[in-house]
């Protein structure tokens, strides 16, 4: 029964997907002919179709994701039923599975996460780890597989603690880690973000920077490795209100654009070595696409952004000008009318 209901479910899903694509298909034409003679003509009728078709959509898998989360035969194909089976006859009781896009396979065997009984576990080579250097896992973050071994985030006994080639990293430099956000592997060394005496600091290749351009961090965020170089949003000032996030590029912090204070920022990128995102200056919050704040758009001044990404080299996301949020693709305004 649940596979003609699901073979019902994935035939309604065809539909809707093309559906979906004739509408996207309509928005672009249109869009292309808004670039040429500047009307909106029907952009927000397609536009808001688009919106009820992806709701549409997302109640459809969901609903899919959640017949197939009951029923293990149907999960993810042989390896992941193989898998739930061996535990079952262990007696393991698993309560939950995460996204498939959350598990990879290494010579056909399952790296992830599974929750047994209420508590997160990882999974390397198809293996349920629950212990690690004779502590108990009490859950796990961030999990994956590099040379057959455990890496990522794990729980014990209530901190998060880095893993890198299995060995789980509760020092570094002689300070006691007291927890730990985005972690990863890189070069076979720690990088990613520690809690150590109470302030958050950027790890790159295993070293904890605490000092930039001679001045103390007290706090970061968004921390990449990008050419063995720190790259992100960090916190050197120490003030309760305002705090001031300014973005760091190729090791190098930024306070000032085009000879204007940055007073913070946010969603920091290193494309082709440039700042992307947004940053806040003079109380306005705007975005940088390489390295150049956009001030205005369509010769209206920008008041606020928001969801900044720099595809192609040119500016989306949205921006309010005029007390009104608009979209931006590629550069140009959609510029929205009942």
């Amino acid at each position: 029964m649940l596979q003609e209901n699901l073979k019902i479910n994935c035939q309604e899903a065809r539909e809707k997907i093309e559906e979906f694509k004739q509408l996207q298909k309509e928005f672009a034409s249109e869009l292309e002919r808004i670039k040429k003679d500047g009307q909106a003509g029907h952009i927000f009728e397609i536009e808001k179709r688009i919106e009820e078709k992806k709701k549409e959509l997302n109640e459809l898998f969901k609903e899919v994701k959640e017949k197939l989360l009951n029923n293990k035969e149907l999960v993810a194909g042989k390896i992941i039923e193989d898998f739930l089976n061996e535990l079952e006859e262990k007696g393991e009781k698993v309560t939950y599975l995460y996204n498939w896009e959350e598990y990879t396979l290494t010579d056909n065997q399952l790296n992830g996460r599974v929750q047994i009984e209420g508590t997160l576990y990882p999974i390397i080579n198809g293996k349920v780890i629950k212990e690690i250097e004779g502590e108990a896992i009490q859950s796990c973050y961030n999990i994956y597989n590099i040379n057959n071994q455990l890496n990522g985030e794990i729980n014990i006994e209530g901190t998060l603690y880095p893993v890198i080639n299995g060995k789980v990293i509760k020092e570094i430099e002689g300070k006691i880690i007291q927890n730990c956000y985005n972690i990863y592997n890189i070069n076979n060394q720690l990088n990613g973000q520690v809690k150590i005496e109470g302030i958050v600091y950027p790890v790159i290749n295993g070293k904890v920077i605490k000092e930039i351009e001679g001045e103390a961090i007290q706090d970061c965020d968004n921390i990449h490795n990008i050419n063995n170089q720190l790259n992100g949003r960090i916190q050197i000032e120490e003030s309760f209100y305002p705090i001031i996030f300014y973005p760091v590029i190729n090791g190098k912090v930024i306070k000032e654009i085009e000879g204007e204070a940055i007073q913070d920022c946010n969603n920091i990128h290193n494309i082709n070595n440039q700042l992307n995102g947004r940053v806040k200056i003079e109380g306005i919050n705007y975005p940088i696409i390489n390295g150049k704040v956009i001030k205005e758009i369509d010769g209206e001044a920008i008041q606020d952004c928001n969801n900044i990404h720099n595809i192609n080299n040119q500016l989306n996301g949205r921006v309010t000008t005029e007390g009104t949020l608009y979209s931006v693709v590629m550069g140009k305004i959609v510029r929205l009318s009942i």
